[in-house]
């Protein structure tokens, strides 16, 4: 996705925008998907890019993964309940002096 053509290509394969900006020049794109640049369009700058995947990785797959949204997935917890898990976690790590914090630059 490091070109034009790339990130065009991927869009019509997956469905899926990408970072690459005019990605989608040129392409049909689904309604969900103009909706998607629609808002990006009106945020202008003021988007932010989650990182929890590297900056938080015990909270993104074990917690927030397995614990809340997969037993979500599995029935064993309302959405309800996955969001106050959820919640929860990130509220214990935000509070946690050994967890590194980081901070959007």
């Amino acid at each position: 996705m490091l070109s034009e053509e790339s990130s065009r290509n991927f869009t019509r394969q997956v469905k899926s925008l990408t970072a690459f900006n005019g990605g989608t020049d040129g392409i049909e794109l689904t309604p969900g998907l103009k909706s998607g640049v629609a808002a990006l369009e009106k945020a202008g700058r003021n988007v932010v890019n989650p990182r929890l995947q590297d900056w938080y990785v015990k909270l993104q797959k074990e917690q927030i993964g397995v614990a809340g949204l997969g037993e979500m997935m599995a029935g064993r917890l309302t959405p309800a309940e996955a969001v106050s898990r959820i919640q929860g976690f990130a509220d214990r790590a935000a509070q946690d002096p050994s967890v590194r914090k980081y901070q959007h630059q």
